[in-house]
């Protein structure tokens, strides 16, 4: 088994008999920062020193060890201990919590970040169908939810969950980032093999880079800071690339609503800013359909999906 773990933490009566009665699973951060995949679910946690910047942790059990009692609010709290290990992809157990977690969250409409745990796992861990096959559920609702997330991943995960889906004679399109490679290979971004790399990953390497962000992919010129513009400009991502690194205007304002869910949102601020100024500037005019986007995008699962990979704990 993994590096397992002991955590110091406190639970009202009602909150311990939900742990109790739950298969536990959640994400920690290393500032104390948790999220539980049931929101009705609080812990307080009073000693935790786990080194990892974020992961997602199965508990394999708990132990109360004292009780007191709040006067004010007339509530008993528990303290006890959780043991707990990070998700195993290669555990039957780990993968069965995780698919079953999945399944439930997945039929409740209102849920609308039932894929944070699930989502997370596919995309870091280095996961094996063998290990997952046994646990898919024969559900169509299920299975067309495991479809819609895996667009994001990468060529390699996407070919590994079209062999998933096809036991059940759910066909999959894997998508090729065709435009996004191009873009790519003509900003002569190092990034190694494309299909090993998500979405957003790509989409980053993409973008330019903000004042306040890092560059650690390598490129074959060296970057001195100058606005340098590059062709051809028909390639969405290079027009966009273009845009926010000069002055010039967009050549096509309504195609920003193709990017603006797959950016961070460091990224989408930079692009709200832009937009702004060159209506300013009288490059183009205001569109209310353009700003609903960056409020409410078509895509707007997309920003959840990101959410999901690079920042769980967030709520």
């Amino acid at each position: 088994m993994s590096d397992r773990y002991k955590i110091e933490c406190q639970a009202s009566e009602e909150q311990l008999q939900k742990l109790c009665d739950k298969k536990l699973l959640f994400f920690l951060r290393n500032n104390n920062q948790w999220i539980s995949y049931d929101a009705k679910i609080h812990l307080e946690l009073t000693n935790y020193n786990c080194s990892t910047d974020c992961s997602l942790f199965i508990v394999d059990e708990l132990e109360t060890f004292d009780e007191y009692e709040d006067d004010e609010y007339d509530i008993v709290h528990h303290k006890l201990f959780l043991y707990l290990h990070p998700i195993d992809e290669k555990s039957h157990n780990d993968c069965k919590a995780l698919i079953n977690i999945a399944l439930q969250r997945c039929h409740i409409r209102e849920d609308i970040f039932w894929m944070r745990e699930l989502l997370w796992f596919l995309n870091w861990k280095d996961f094996k169908n063998e290990f997952l096959n046994p646990f898919i559920p024969n559900d169509s609702v299920f299975l067309t939810c495991l479809s819609n997330i895996s667009v994001c991943l990468s060529v390699k995960k996407q070919e590994q969950i079209a062999l998933l889906l096809g036991k059940f004679n759910v066909q999959f399109t894997i998508k090729r980032p065709i435009l996004l490679k191009t873009a790519l290979e003509i900003l002569k971004k190092n990034v190694g093999n494309v299909e090993n790399h998500n979405l957003f990953d790509l989409v980053d390497y993409a973008c330019p880079n903000l004042e306040s962000s890092s560059d650690d992919i390598s490129t074959s010129d060296s970057s001195d800071g100058s606005n340098e513009q590059y062709e051809p400009n028909d390639n969405l991502w290079i027009a966009f690339y273009n845009w926010i690194n000069n002055e010039d205007k967009f050549k096509d304002y309504k195609q920003l609503k193709g990017i603006i869910p797959f950016v961070s949102e460091q990224m989408r601020l930079a692009m709200i800013k832009r937009y702004f100024h060159d209506i300013r500037l009288g490059y183009t005019a205001f569109d209310t359909d353009i700003v609903q986007q960056f409020r409410e995008s078509d895509y707007e699962n997309y920003i959840r999906y990101r959410a999901c990979i690079y920042n769980p704990c967030s709520p």
